[in-house]
């Protein structure tokens, strides 16, 4: 996994965006500070993942799995 972009924002919620090869990419919302990842996980296209679509107050990681 390499990191392809963040965005930083301040907010205690990460929510973190993985392509797999097959072009989809699963998106991961977690609480890192409290030292337990809860991942609210879900599966789409990567057309659909868009700045638009993600909570402003969030940070956001991009990955690219190969």
């Amino acid at each position: 996994m390499w990191p392809v972009g963040e965005l930083p924002c301040t907010n205690l919620w990460t929510l973190e965006v993985y392509q797999n090869g097959n072009g989809f990419a699963e998106v991961t919302r977690c609480l890192p500070d409290i030292g337990v990842n809860r991942f609210v996980n879900r599966v789409c296209s990567m057309a659909q993942v868009h700045s638009s679509n993600i909570d402003p107050g969030f940070k956001y990681r991009l990955y690219r799995v190969v």
